[in-house]
């Protein structure tokens, strides 16, 4: 056994999401709406005998005069992430969340792992394309946004927990 666009698809087919097959390039692709930004793309690419990778996909390519302050956002937001990592093509401007999930030698990939991977690197994307947007179009400085959406990481956390605490 090992990680094979099978074991992808018959995940995907069991949790009935609709995905488009690219068997040339052996990977899935699904099309998601997300709270902050639509039309993003998750793509699934089994690259060896052992290894998924899932990537998401920022909808909009940063403009070529934004992608140094792009990058800089995306490493002051990869610094102390656990799970993956966010990289940009400096040759197109594409934006993507990275995560990895691999299996033991010989076995496939556990379906909750697959599932994991693609929630995580959903909600990140989603949890940072705020920033994203605000440094490739708005010419926000890159330590100023993610210090926006820290703020109001924080104030989503208390108010939650202010909540439990009145339950």
């Amino acid at each position: 056994m090992a990680v094979t666009m099978t074991d992808v698809i018959r995940y995907l087919n069991h949790e009935e999401w609709h995905y488009e097959l690219h068997e040339d390039k052996n990977y899935v692709m699904m099309h998601m709406k997300l709270q902050s930004v639509e039309n993003c793309a998750c793509i699934l690419s089994p690259v060896d005998t052992s290894t998924l990778l899932c990537y998401t996909v920022f909808p909009i390519k940063v403009p070529e005069e934004r992608r140094v302050a792009v990058a800089e956002f995306l490493t002051r937001a990869n610094y102390g992430l656990y799970h993956g990592n966010f990289e940009m093509d400096f040759s197109d401007g594409e934006v993507r969340y990275k995560t990895t999930g691999m299996a033991p030698q010989d076995e496939s990939i556990d379906p909750d792992i697959t599932g994991r991977m693609i929630r995580l690197a959903v909600m990140m994307l989603d949890r940072y394309a705020l920033g994203i947007l605000a440094v490739a179009t708005a010419n926000e400085e890159p330590a100023k946004a993610l210090a926006f959406l820290q703020q109001q990481w924080q104030k989503a956390a208390q108010a939650q927990q202010a909540q439990q605490a009145q339950q």
